[in-house]
């Protein structure tokens, strides 16, 4: 995550980045190098499953909560983490739910998350 530090060197500095994650993430986020600085600098989008209860995670995050920004999605029950898993695994079969052809070609012809 170094580019977050060189910000300065981007060629469109004055633009708003946001952090995009799952509840899941911003739970396990204070464990992350540059934490704070995320939580400092950019704004951070969370995305809710099934109507988690993000309160207390919040809470621990409460200097920063008007960075946090929550969102929910009740379409999909998958995230990220599982994906990766599954690719792993292999599991190409359960994929093709949730990732369109184009990108599955691409995760296995660049050998992602193996």
């Amino acid at each position: 995550m170094t580019w977050l530090k060189d910000r300065a060197d981007s060629p469109y500095p004055e633009d708003e980045i946001y952090f995009i994650c799952g509840s899941d993430n911003l739970e396990e986020l204070s464990t992350w190098d540059l934490y704070e600085e995320i939580l400092k600098k950019y704004k951070v989008l969370v995305i809710t499953r099934n109507h988690d209860k993000t309160d207390k995670i919040i809470e621990k995050y409460k200097s920063y909560q008007n960075h946090i920004i929550i969102g929910e999605i009740d379409e999909n029950n998958i995230s990220s983490t599982e994906i990766r898993k599954w690719v792993k695994l292999k599991k190409y079969d359960l994929l093709k739910v949730y990732l369109e052809d184009d990108v599955l070609d691409y995760i296995k012809k660049n050998n992602l998350y193996t």
